[in-house]
């Protein structure tokens, strides 16, 4: 189970860090932000805004379901640290876990991947495919693309802007450029493959600059399409 999992990493590991994110904190736009151009903003998205949103607290604000449980287990342990991101938060566990989740700008969502690239970290995918690889959303920074605008309910009622992710559904579209600069082996039942991150990232960022589409799930997808396009346009 996901304690083992999370023990075996620990154990092995120098350090191992997971995203944590939690949407409870997302609200509407001031108004006249929902009209930034390219910001994925449809009605979809209004109407899956919590209808109480909850300021987020690193100690206590729960982790998505659609994260796993690996990274709920994580955050238990006592030496475990959570990032303060409102919405893109991290938890790490190891000797650099405070270097990897110490504070940043809440416009920078995936700082904690940049500091692991910086310091030789490597990409780890525990039986899912690419669809759920995080490092690709750096791989589309480094391409040029801007992420996109939320806001967030702050500890006294105030809405602030942060910045978050693209949908990842079409990622693993990035397979024949990706999958061979790793290693997968097979543990139990699942599929476990890894690579180290920065000719990963590298590659995905080539990659997704010579068919910026390549990343889209379907046609009907606004955030694959906005993100295809380059992300927000601010007037």
């Amino acid at each position: 189970g996901a304690q083992a999992v999370g023990s075996a990493l620990t154990r092995t590991l120098d350090t191992v860090l997971t995203p944590a994110f939690c949407w409870d904190a997302s609200c509407a736009p001031p108004p006249g932000d929902e009209n930034i151009r390219q910001n994925a903003m449809g009605p979809d998205y209004l109407m899956s805004l919590p209808s109480r949103p909850k300021f987020f607290d690193p100690l206590t604000s729960p982790i998505d379901r659609g994260i796993g449980a690996v990274s709920k287990t994580l955050r238990a342990f006592p030496e475990s640290k959570r990032s303060a991101h409102p919405l893109n938060s991290w938890v790490a566990a190891g000797t650099r876990a405070s270097t990897l989740t110490s504070p940043y700008d809440f416009e920078d969502p995936y700082r904690p991947l940049k500091r692991l690239e910086e310091i030789g970290g490597f990409v780890l995918l525990l039986g899912v495919g690419l669809d759920s690889c995080t490092a690709i959303h750096l791989a589309e920074e480094h391409a040029g693309r801007k992420i996109f605008i939320r806001w967030i309910r702050g500890p006294r009622g105030e809405t602030s802007r942060v910045r978050t992710g693209t949908c990842s559904r079409g990622f693993g579209n990035l397979k024949s450029q990706l999958w061979g600069l790793g290693k997968e082996i097979r543990l139990g039942n699942a599929k476990v493959w890894a690579a180290p991150m920065s000719p990963f990232v590298k590659a995905a960022e080539e990659a997704i600059r010579k068919n910026p589409a390549i990343t889209t799930c379907g046609p009907l997808c606004l955030r694959c399409q906005d993100a295809a396009a380059g992300g927000p346009i601010e007037s």
